[in-house]
C-alpha cells in the first residue's frame, strides 16, 4: 500500500488518514511489519508516519480480523475470549452484506452476500483506478434501507473505499472489512502460502463444529471436491499461524 503511496499524491495523503485516529476515528489500520524489513517500503512507511501522532498507534499480534474461519489456526485461541469471528457477528446482526472483490469470491457461501461489486482491476495503487467501483459500490448501499457490512478483497480500492466512505461509517452506520486475501483459499485460489485450498479442506473437514462449519458452509460449491480426505497424519500437524500469533 504504502510503496504506491507516492509523495503528494491523493494515494499518500489516504494513507495518512487511515494512520490518524484523529482523520479517522473510527477506523483501525493493521501493518505487517514484516513488509518493513523490505527497506524502500520501510523507508515509505517512515516518511508516511512523519506526521502521525504516535498517541494514534499500538501494536499488537494481530494482523487480521479474525473471520472464525476453520483454516484459522487460531480459532481455539478466539473462541476461549469469547470471539467467534465477524462472519458469525454478520449474521447474529442479520446485517446487509455487500461483497466487493474480483469473481472468484463471489459464490462463498458464508458471505451470502446481498450485493456484489466487481472489483476486477481496480486494486492497484494508481490514483483514481477504483472510483467507478466505489462509486457503484456507494449506490448500492445507499438505496438499502438499513447500512451494510462492505467485506472487501480489493487491493488499495479496499483501502480508498474506507477513506471515502468515512461519512457512512460515522452517521450512518456503515461497516467496512478489508478481508485482504484470506477469502482466496476458500474460493479454491492459492494466492498465499497460508490460504492453500487443500490445506483449508483438510482442516475444515477435521474441524467441523457441526451444523453449519463444514465444508458446504466455508468453500465455494466445487473446490474440495478436487481435494480427497487424506488420513490424519501421526505426530504433531504443522500449523501456520495467519495472525502471527
Amino acid at each position: 500500500m504504502l510503496a504506491s503511496a507516492k509523495e503528494g499524491s491523493p494515494m499518500r495523503a489516504a494513507v495518512t488518514a487511515l494512520m490518524s485516529r484523529n482523520a479517522t476515528p473510527n477506523c483501525v489500520l493493521n501493518v505487517g511489519v514484516h513488509w518493513l524489513c523490505n527497506a524502500p517500503l520501510k523507508n515509505a512507511w517512515n516518511a508516511a508516519m512523519a506526521n502521525v501522532d504516535v498517541d494514534d498507534t499500538v501494536g499488537h499480534a494481530c494482523f487480521f480480523l479474525p473471520m472464525g474461519d476453520p483454516g484459522d489456526d487460531d480459532r481455539p485461541m478466539w473462541k476461549k475470549k469469547g470471539i467467534d469471528g465477524y462472519v458469525d457477528a454478520i449474521r447474529k446482526a442479520k446485517r446487509k452484506v455487500i461483497l466487493l472483490g474480483p469473481p472468484h469470491v463471489q459464490n462463498l457461501p458464508f458471505i451470502g452476500q446481498d450485493a456484489f461489486v466487481d472489483a476486477s482491476g481496480a486494486g492497484g495503487g494508481g490514483d483514481g483506478v477504483a472510483d467507478g467501483v466505489i462509486k457503484t459500490l456507494f449506490e448500492i448501499g445507499d438505496a438499502f434501507d438499513d447500512p451494510p457490512v462492505v467485506i472487501m478483497t480489493a487491493g488499495m480500492a479496499a483501502k480508498s473505499a474506507i477513506l471515502l466512505g468515512q461519512d457512512r461509517i460515522n452517521f450512518r452506520g456503515w461497516g467496512f472489512i478489508d478481508a485482504g486475501t484470506t477469502l482466496d483459499g476458500y474460493a479454491g485460489v492459492k494466492s498465499r502460502d497460508y490460504n492453500d485450498p487443500r490445506k483449508y479442506c483438510q482442516k475444515s473437514r477435521e474441524r467441523t463444529r457441526g451444523d453449519g462449519d463444514g465444508v458446504e458452509f466455508w468453500f465455494a460449491p466445487g473446490v474440495c471436491e478436487k481435494f480427497p480426505q487424506l488420513p490424519r497424519a501421526g505426530g504433531q500437524r504443522r500449523t501456520h499461524h495467519r495472525n502471527g500469533v
